[in-house]
């Protein structure tokens, strides 16, 4: 059995990759700084296990979108369902992708519409982010709903006095071209940002690619799988700031519409349903929000006013998928989340910061299904709401020299529905002598039922929030000028988990609802490092991840976590305006969804190559190559990667 037996006590030693993720054993630590309190602050003072993933890298890896910039963050584990086109969801530190907060430039992006609520990844394009934020553990004491895991804040580049622009153009296999382009700037107080970001690939189909076991039950022909299935990603992005001395002003907006083929792996009575021309997706989804900040008693006490409004609009056309699984049926999904935040942060520099604040949230989705039979059985239309009103404070402080504490609490109550309290309290101690860092946090998480899971045909309106607690412990040490190292372990419990139930009481449909059933429990270490091999030369990272994770109901380990995952890289820099990286990643057995139970998928390792050369100042080429060995493996039950894959092209910056 994977992780650590029960009784047992564990630890491990954490190399934490300081190439794909600036930790907070780094050298410059001391000046970069995070909203692991929702208040910017130096990370080497956060007592939360967190991860800060700078521009360069997101830049190097996130061309096709966010999951492989993501992939090598201790604890974090992206599922993915065909790569291209297909869908990439989130876990940390097992918990579901549900159940972690997907933020941009702090503004939640989980759609209200989705049976768990989670975000797909490959709809966010990666242009212009200035870095990315991930903290572990549980956050529903800071961001409410849903931070169970924890919280990614994708961070967008904010315009400075010194104008800026960008153009990449890319092409690669599978028919792939890139082109993004930015501009960021500031005049007479405004800032100013924008980009745009354009993506077309032939792709390949998801479901049964590159499979070499049996992907068709044996009563059914198997079908021709098509060498392609084209997709389509446009992004929009603009961030403007105005600053007025004790008044800021900020507007952010953003739009991303994809479109492309879908497989049903379900279809059965015509096999040419899996791959029809029918199965199809479409979706748009728009941000906006406003915020206003004012400084009162000589800049004492900050208050920030934010108005925000998301839309999402999905359209899924599948075959035999209508109620009476015989009729193809196109299905219309339209969420929107529309509120207002306020928070204050009370400075008084002996005593420490007191942040508090309140939010409202109406989140409503809209669901409709049009078969293209007239007349055939379909699903029960959903439009419904749900207003979330939430109290929160915080209050960090120093009580002596090197030693930060934190701790916070929440009240989320929706109308006519749930209420929860949620806490956590974080510590941070620095041994200067020794460039030793501790830290440790505690805190609980709650997640509301969705309005799919309270009110579609298989809901209970009545469902109780998913509740969890959960700890860590980690030590991030510089052990010489070349070597950097971190510790991390974690335990969480989770209750109240809401699974489908087939047959239960209560239940409007006959085949089924949503019940809060579920308990289960992870644990585990993060693990990496940082190794200077030849100074100017060659350098070494590594990051992994040990999980142990538990359905404590039915004692089998959860679906979709890998008990081991780790990432290697090493880079050279030896030769002016040349770099070279190989990355190796290893992802251990998981299991997954199959119709005939739990399916185990075999362990992989890929491995990736990436080069760039600065032509002149302005003008870089570069190269990557990916899955080097052209292996054959499943990141989803029956839905395969791609093979070797190769892209290149040019970025050019003035």
């Amino acid at each position: 059995m994977a992780g650590f037996p029960k009784g047992r006590s564990y630890a491990a030693i954490s190399l934490f990759s300081c190439f794909f993720t600036v930790p907070v054993c780094a050298a410059d630590a001391q000046d970069l700084v995070i909203t692991p309190s929702r208040i910017d602050m130096p990370i080497a003072r956060a007592g939360s296990a967190v991860t800060i993933i700078p521009r360069e890298e997101i830049e190097r890896y996130g061309s096709l979108g966010l999951a492989s910039v993501l992939q090598s963050v201790p604890g974090l584990y992206i599922y993915e369902t065909g790569g291209l086109g297909g869908l990439a969801t989130v876990s940390l530190r097992g918990a579901s992708a549900g159940q972690s907060v997907i933020l941009l430039d702090g503004m939640r992006l989980n759609d209200p519409t989705g049976t768990d609520a989670s975000v797909d990844l490959t709809s966010i394009p990666v242009t212009d982010i200035e870095r990315i934020e991930v903290l572990r553990g549980p956050q529903s004491a800071l961001y409410g709903s849903d931070a169970m895991g924890g919280v990614i804040n994708i961070i967008t580049r904010k315009g400075s006095s010194e104008t800026k622009r960008s153009v990449t153009l890319e092409a690669g296999s599978h028919g792939t071209g890139h082109a993004r382009g930015s501009i960021s700037g500031a005049q007479d107080g405004v800032a100013y940002a924008f980009s745009a970001d354009y993506l077309h690939s032939d792709a390949y189909p998801h479901y049964g690619y590159r499979i070499t076991n049996p992907v068709f039950s044996s009563y059914i022909t198997a079908p021709t799988i098509p060498k392609h299935a084209p997709m389509d990603r446009l992004g929009l992005r603009g961030r403007v700031n105005w600053n007025a001395g004790d008044v800021e002003m900020e507007t952010r907006v953003a739009a991303f519409a994809n479109r492309g083929k879908m497989d049903n792996g379900y279809a059965y009575l015509a096999t040419e349903n899996v791959y029809s021309n029918f199965n199809r997706l479409r979706a748009f989804n728009s941000d906006l929000s406003t915020t206003g900040s004012a400084y009162a008693f000589d800049g004492q006490l900050k208050n920030k006013v934010s108005l925000f409004l998301s839309n999402v609009d999905r359209l899924y056309g599948l075959t035999e998928s209508c109620a009476d699984y015989t009729t193809n049926c196109t299905s219309y999904y339209r969420g929107v989340r529309v509120g207002t935040e306020y928070q204050g942060d009370w400075k008084t520099a002996p005593l420490g910061v007191l942040s508090f604040g309140l939010r409202s949230e109406r989140e409503t989705a809209d669901v409709s299904y049009d078969p293209e039979t007239a007349g055939a059985t379909t699903y029960t239309p959903i439009s419904k709401s749900q207003t979330t009103n939430s109290l929160f404070s915080i209050y960090q402080f120093t009580p002596a020299k090197n030693t930060d504490l934190s701790v916070g609490g929440r009240v989320d109550s929706v109308l006519n529905g749930d209420r929860f309290v949620t806490w956590r309290t974080t510590g941070a101690y620095r041994f200067e002598e020794s460039d030793t860092k501790i830290h440790s946090s505690i805190g609980t998480g709650a997640k509301i039922a969705t309005l799919y899971q309270r009110y579609s045909e298989y809901g209970i309106s009545t469902l109780k929030s998913e509740k969890s607690i959960g700890y860590d412990f980690g030590v991030d040490q510089k052990i010489t000028d070349r070597l950097t190292a971190s510790v991390s372990v974690f335990e969480n419990k989770f209750e109240n988990l809401i699974a489908y139930t087939s047959g239960a009481t209560g239940c409007i449909s006959t085949y089924g609802c949503y019940y809060n059933v579920g308990l289960a429990k992870t644990r585990g270490a993060e693990v990496a490092g940082d190794l200077i091999l030849v100074p100017e030369a060659w350098r070494t990272r590594l990051s992994y991840t040990n999980l142990w994770s538990r359905d404590l109901s039915t004692q089998k380990e959860l679906l979709q976590r890998p008990r081991h995952k780790t990432t290697l890289a090493v880079t050279y820099t030896g030769i002016p305006k040349l770099e070279l990286e190989a990355r190796l990643t290893y992802v251990g057995v998981r299991y997954d969804y199959s119709s005939s139970g739990d399916a185990r998928l075999d362990p992989f390792t890929k491995i990736d190559l990436y080069g760039s050369y600065k032509l002149r100042e302005s003008l870089t080429l570069f190269s990557r190559l990916e899955n080097l060995t052209n292996g054959r493996y499943q990141e989803a039950y029956q839905f395969g990667a791609a093979g070797r894959s190769l892209y290149g092209g040019l970025r050019m910056t003035w």
